[in-house]
């Protein structure tokens, strides 16, 4: 563990050193070892990585590695380059083609021409190989493409070998044959995941009869673009869709201005755009032709192209402008002044402008390799090589979009070395360019086993180097408030900062050097954390989000329960983000709940290393039905039954007799005995209910008494006497109690009154005997 920690951490020193200062022209070496590295591509991604491979002789045969340098020229892979597989058994100086992208999880895929004929080098065979964000390679040595035809490849330019992410995780390689003793040129294609397997088998997509055809990937439209060679002086554009279905076919789009040979020069695609750039020569003349092609692969530029240079240009590289038109340079070899050019083009394709890349000195080699890259606001960088005592400088200029020359009529010089081997431009995602090449101090330019691999970084007002970052990502793009944010830093002390308006929060750091711990108080927005180290050199503000846990929704169907029930209610809880926990302790969506009485049940949405979201509260109401009946004890024949009932709004009665009622208060007029007995009432409410009963009696009149009928006494209830009418000739008056008991009253016929304040309190028949041997009834209550 000891030993893996120092080399880790001897690999942070050497990083941390190798980056682009400011102010520092001083070439930063990609590899640096005792043999030549030569032979070169590149990539970048989204981020500001670059990606880069080159054939290197150090172990005594050309291999292939490959280096990742972040935005600021930071080695993200080990010293000198992961070896990623073998070119040729051999120290054989052959050109191959080889091909580096990037891919989403932060690695690489190479894909790479592999010579298996010394006797004949033109024979190849393709491989490819996977390297892991952290510079691991997914197979230990790179893997061929099996196929059964021979791939004949003798000048790097005229050979295909496109690289493409198609979709996260899996890789498309297309790849041409080449032409052999006559045969044609066939191009195919194979679907390998990130682990190295091979998902679809070699598919062939179409053939030529010339070596020269180009392939190049469309993302934005997910489509494959070739431009098959049919003749020397023709090609026809095809595209295919992500399943390399035929979309366009066989599209003619050269208008030549004569007749002569085409070589396509540049093929790119920008926002959807296909731009070619081509040379046209014929028997006495050369011109260079820039085209832009739309989706169904149709010039866009005036009639069919832009045609530009005098007899002897040749070499045009093209960059695509916001305002649809371009900006291109070719070489000019046959002028003594003005031996590279460049011109803008309005989205029209009309020439807007035509002027050099650098003035020329009478005197002076020049050595034209026209390497070129755009800087993204209609103008471009360029290089060339200069001559001095003793080789060449590095010529590098910054063109911009009105056609100044702003790094001097002879551009920036790198003046570090004597011979260059490979050279590049590469545009930088923030501005300026990143200048690749081989280089060596040697007085010789044959000891070329001295030739190592350099970059620099110039902005575009010339100013070599960048302003240091420190450089590192975010585990998550976005965290709750208290938790811990994880980063790819390597060991060292750091500290770090949230900026919320005014308020600047210095984190704590978590249970490592590389975490950091969010305070509490950010409430949901985006924000940025800057990181420095101990050398004061901090990351550029990074974005990040805070989410804070919202309340739960929570609901029922149903919030209330009988109280003489035992169903369960079903109640439901949703977070937008993290799980229910409910106060019964559980962490479900939905839970199943019987209270005996009203209960409120809350609720929080949590989420591990998350604060835990303010609750929701929902109550369950017990419904408790208070019933009662009520009614006269005592009846007798012939009177009206009244009951009564309450605690309800919806009442069912059934009694003796076949009684039934839906009323609250029903009568049953003219009572008889068979009405005696117990009545039930079912008293509901919210869809509960609950039984109440009443039992009363039914009198029958002595048989031998002829009633009259029943009397009419007021006041009642009575106190003290009862008043009867006029009518009545009274001969009797008792009080007959519920027990059956009989009190006899006195009355006053004068007053007509009947005394009973005499009687306990209670409920009465008053019995009433008349002069003619009649009897009357009634009932009252003694207060």
């Amino acid at each position: 563990m000891k030993a893996a920690f120092l080399a880790f951490f001897s690999l942070f020193i050497l990083s941390a050193q190798a980056q682009w200062k400011l102010g520092d022209k001083t070439p930063l070496p990609l590899a640096q070892t005792d043999k030549l590295a030569f032979d070169d591509a590149f990539s970048s991604d989204n981020e500001g990585n670059t990606y880069y491979c080159w054939t290197d002789f150090r172990n005594g045969q050309g291999e292939l590695f490959a280096q990742k340098l972040d935005k600021f020229g930071v080695e993200q892979w080990i010293p000198n380059g992961v070896r990623v597989g073998v070119v040729v058994e051999a120290v054989n100086y052959t050109l191959t083609i080889k091909n580096i992208y990037p891919l989403i999880n932060g690695g690489a895929v190479v894909a790479w021409h592999k010579v298996v004929n010394l006797g004949n080098t033109a024979q190849k065979e393709v491989y490819y190989n996977f390297i892991g964000k952290d510079g691991s390679l997914v197979l230990n040595e790179g893997a061929k493409v099996e196929t059964s035809r021979t791939i004949y490849n003798t000048d790097v330019t005229e050979g295909i070998l496109a690289v493409n992410e198609i979709e996260k995780g899996l890789v498309r390689i297309v790849y041409n044959t080449g032409v052999v003793s006559g045969g044609s040129n066939g191009i195919y294609a194979i679907d390998i995941n990130t682990q190295g397997e091979i998902i679809n088998p070699e598919k062939f997509i179409s053939s030529s009869p010339l070596d020269g055809s180009k392939a190049a990937f469309d993302n934005l439209d997910k489509r494959l673009i070739l431009l098959i060679r049919e003749k020397y002086e023709l090609y026809l554009a095809a595209s295919f869709d992500s399943e390399l279905n035929s979309v366009v076919s066989d599209k003619a789009f050269l208008n030549d201005p004569f007749i002569g040979t085409s070589r396509i020069d540049e093929l790119y695609i920008q926002d959807g755009n296909v731009i070619i750039g081509r040379t046209l020569w014929g028997e006495s003349e050369r011109k260079v032709i820039v085209h832009r092609l739309n989706e169904n692969l149709e010039n866009v530029w005036t009639s069919g192209d832009v045609i530009l240079g005098s007899a002897t240009a040749f070499d045009i590289h093209s960059t695509l402008n916001a305002d649809g038109g371009g900006t291109v340079a070719w070489i000019e070899p046959g002028s003594s002044t003005e031996k590279m050019m460049a011109a803008r083009i309005d989205k029209d394709g009309n020439l807007l402008w035509m002027r050099p890349i650098f003035n020329a000195k009478a005197g002076l080699n020049y050595f034209l390799p026209n390497k070129f890259t755009s800087d993204g606001k209609g103008g471009f960088y360029n290089l060339w090589f200069t001559t001095k005592s003793g080789g060449f400088n590095l010529s590098l200029q910054h063109m911009d979009g009105d056609g100044n020359q702003l790094w001097g009529t002879e551009g920036l010089q790198i003046e570090g070395f004597n011979w260059f081997g490979v050279f590049r431009v590469l545009s930088h995602i923030d501005g300026g360019l990143i200048s690749l090449y081989s280089g060596t101090t040697n007085a010789d330019i044959n000891a070329n086993d001295t030739y190592n691999l350099f970059t620099n970084y110039i902005s575009p007002e010339g100013v070599f180097g960048l302003e240091q970052k420190l450089s590192t990502s975010l585990d998550k793009e976005a965290y709750c408030t208290g938790e811990t944010i994880a980063t790819d830093l390597p060991e060292g002390i750091y500290t770090a900062q949230v900026q919320d308006g005014d308020a600047i929060y210095l984190l704590d750091n978590g249970e490592s050097y590389n975490q950091f711990v969010l305070p509490n108080s950010l409430s949901e927005n985006t924000y940025q954390i800057i990181i420095s180290d101990a050398k004061q050199l901090s990351t550029e503000p990074i974005d990040f989000d805070i989410i804070a846990l919202s309340a739960p929704s929570i609901s029922g169907d149903v919030l209330e329960k009988c109280a003489e029930s035992d169903v369960a209610l079903v109640l439901n809880g949703t977070c937008s983000l993290g799980n229910v926990l409910w106060s019964t302790e559980e962490s479900t969506g939905q839970i199943l709940v019987s209270p005996a009485s009203n209960t409120t049940f809350t609720a929080v949405c949590e989420k591990a290393l998350c604060l835990n979201s303010e609750s929701s509260s929902i109550e369950v109401s017990i419904v408790d039905i208070k019933a009662t009946a009520s009614s006269n004890e005592a009846y007798l024949v012939g009177e009206s039954i009244s009951l009564s009932a309450s605690g309800g709004d919806s009442y069912d009665w059934t009694g003796p007799n076949g009684f039934t009622s839906m009323e609250q208060n029903p009568n049953i007029p003219e009572a008889i005995l068979a009405n005696a007995g117990t009545y039930e009432v079912q008293v509901s409410a919210n869809g509960c209910s609950n039984a109440a009963s009443v039992t009363l009696e039914v009198n029958a009149v002595l048989s031998n008494e002829k009633v009259q009928g029943l009397a009419k006494i007021y006041p009642n209830p009575a106190s003290d006497f009862l008043k009867y009418s006029s009518e009545l000739h009274l001969k009797s008056a008792d009080a007959i109690a519920m027990n059956g008991r009989q009190s006899k009253l006195y009355f006053d016929i004068e007053e007509r009154i009947i005394k009973v304040y005499e009687l306990l309190p209670g409920t009465y028949v008053l019995k009433l005997g008349h002069e003619d041997g009649t009897f009357s009834f009634a009932r009252f209550i003694k207060e």
